[in-house]
């Protein structure tokens, strides 16, 4: 996934340090919902962390309480079901547009809206189509008849 725009920040000291150019790994600990945080520790300089804040989210909080990369890529979700591979809010899709479940959106384990789309033909059914990182969509193509 591209991310959105960023800009690093050193902490605590002075040079600049990019997080391309520190060998450690990231501190997933740190991350927030719009920066990932990274150990730029020397002899010389220790404790020194490389941030790189974003300007949008690139993180959310998963009901296990770690924040995970937000990804939008639409993976097979089951028989003719599509759906986001990873983000805060759950959304399907169906592969066949005269599904009753067309689109369904969770937000947590008791609440979702989905909808579908009455006279829809039935028809070939859709395979994802990512249109950029950002934008995956499903696309049917001549559902009403």
């Amino acid at each position: 996934m591209d991310a959105p725009d960023q800009f690093t920040a050193v902490q605590p000291t002075g040079a600049l340090v990019t997080a391309e150019s520190v060998a450690s790994a990231e501190l997933p600990a740190r991350r927030t919902d719009a920066s990932k945080t990274f150990s730029a520790s020397t002899a010389s300089t220790p404790g020194q962390m490389v941030s790189q804040a974003y300007s949008g989210p690139i993180h959310f909080r998963g009901a296990d309480g770690v924040m995970h990369d937000i990804d939008r890529t639409l993976v097979t979700a089951g028989p003719g079901r599509f759906a986001t591979r990873s983000t805060a809010i759950g959304v399907d899709f169906a592969a066949r547009p005269d599904d009753p479940s067309l689109a369904v959106v969770t937000f947590d384990a008791g609440h979702s809206v989905g909808f579908g789309l009455s006279g829809a033909a039935s028809g070939m059914a859709a395979s994802p189509e990512t249109l950029s990182n950002t934008a995956p969509s499903i696309v049917h193509r001549s559902i009403l008849p």
